[in-house]
């Protein structure tokens, strides 16, 4: 009974046993996988948000690197920069700040070197127009004008030097680059042409006689307008950033007529001088009633006054001048109406290609136009149609002066073309709806195939 007791309840006790640990394993396994998916989960979604991190940062910086390129953050950067450099200043020089200021060196494209050109030319131009009549008209070598006349001289020969110490931290571009290399700089320049001419424009042949208390000559400063480059250097610079570059090409022209005039006239009151004043009816004096009426005061404001207006009479071949009499009157002014023409000659090419160039762009767009309407005229396009296009023209002419964008960028090169199209159209181009989740670099490529077309009354 036993035994049967035994072998009922063991099998019984086995079967409650298997029960038993089944569902223990079930209970086992049920408790630890839950949390081994969780954790293999949580990984997963770590990866994928670390995945995800990176690939955005690799999207900002693309993207930022885009912007960058085409020059969308630079004012942002500029004025960090300016932020920086001025936390610098407030900080005090520190051996960085005095690391670059000993290799400064300046940029002949930027600002500071077109300014600075802008007062070496007004020094140069001071000498050109100041030596010749301090030289002819004795009134102004006296005491009166001396503490004037040598503190302008002083004052425009310290910017000559400054002048020839800067051209020895001048770059030059080699090969598209700036060169910044300040040993290479000065061996340049020491070799150059411009050297030798700085150098002698400085001989400081003028302040021997005054240091030795003696009256000098002012012919001893004509070296100073070996310097007369710097002063067409301006007006190339000049020229290439003016917005009227036109005009300010007719201004370069009344202004070399007007030096011309001067010195011609100094050199006429000169021989005058040399010739005798009032010694006949064609040099400056009483004797020649049209420079010196009676009762008119012989000052030196009318010496300079007639013999400007002597100068400009005959160079321009206009007007009545009194006849010269002796051999040396008529020779210089003979030379004068032969110096006259070829000016005049000048004067009429230039003024009319400068007309010519102002025009030019007017009158290919009047073409254009005339073109057109003979199309449609001869193709019978209805007068409501007609008149629209040519409101067009007049649209596109009054706000553009142009019949494309392509025309105009078509010289530049493609980065600076790609940097313009940016500038011009991407903001606009953002703010479209089906363009705002796009990519910048998208953007870029839609700026530079797209052409802005508009019409009045159209949109």
């Amino acid at each position: 009974m036993a035994q049967q007791q035994q072998a009922n309840g063991g099998p019984a006790e086995k079967v409650d046993a298997e029960p038993t640990g089944s569902s223990s394993a079930e209970t086992t396994t049920s408790s630890v996988q839950p949390g081994a998916l969780a954790r293999i989960a949580k990984t997963v979604h770590m990866l994928l948000k670390s995945k995800n991190r990176v690939a955005s940062a690799a999207e900002n910086n693309e993207q930022s690197e885009f912007m960058k390129k085409h020059g969308l953050v630079q004012k942002r950067t500029e004025v960090a920069s300016d932020e920086a450099s001025s936390g610098a200043v407030v900080a005090g020089p520190s051996p960085s700040f005095i690391k670059r200021l000993a290799g400064f060196v300046i940029d002949p494209s930027q600002n500071v070197y077109y300014w600075w050109t802008t007062f070496i030319s007004l020094a140069v131009i001071y000498n050109l127009l100041v030596v010749v009549a301090r030289l002819v008209f004795n009134e102004l070598q006296n005491d009166e004008w001396t503490i004037f006349w040598l503190s302008c001289d002083l004052l425009s020969d310290f910017i000559y030097v400054l002048d020839f110490l800067i051209h020895f931290r001048t770059g030059f571009l080699e090969q598209g680059l700036l060169v910044r290399d300040l040993k290479k700089l000065a061996v340049a320049y020491i070799h150059s042409r411009d050297f030798k001419i700085s150098l002698a424009s400085l001989v400081p042949l003028d302040y021997i006689p005054t240091l030795l208390n003696l009256r000098w000559p002012p012919f001893l400063r004509l070296n100073r307008l070996l310097r007369i480059g710097r002063v067409q250097e301006f007006i190339v610079r000049t020229e290439t950033r003016s917005s009227f570059p036109n005009v300010f090409r007719v201004g370069c022209v009344i202004f070399y007529i007007v030096v011309i005039i001067h010195w011609n006239g100094c050199i006429y009151f000169a021989i005058s001088e040399w010739m005798g004043l009032n010694n006949d009816t064609w040099v400056y004096g009483s004797g020649n009633s049209q420079s010196l009426p009676e009762g008119t005061e012989d000052s030196l404001l009318r010496r300079y006054v007639y013999s400007f207006y002597w100068s400009t009479l005959t160079l321009t071949t206009i007007g009545e001048v009194p006849q010269p009499v002796k051999d040396v009157e008529i020779v210089f002014v003979t030379v004068d109406f032969l110096i006259g023409v070829l000016i005049f000659a000048t004067i009429v090419g230039n003024v009319g290609s400068m007309i010519a160039n102002m025009s030019a762009a007017r009158t290919e767009f009047q073409n254009k136009i005339d073109a057109i309407k003979q199309y449609m005229e001869l193709r019978r396009v209805g007068k409501e149609l007609e008149e629209r296009v040519i409101m067009w023209f007049d649209y596109l002419w009054s706000n553009t002066h142009s019949l494309s964008d392509e025309d105009v960028l078509k010289t530049l090169p493609a980065k600076l073309q790609a940097e313009i199209a940016m500038h011009v159209h991407f903001e606009t181009l953002r703010k479209v709806r089906i363009f705002q989740d796009c990519e910048a670099g998208l953007l870029a490529e839609l700026v530079l195939k797209l052409q802005l077309q508009v019409s009045p009354f159209v949109y």
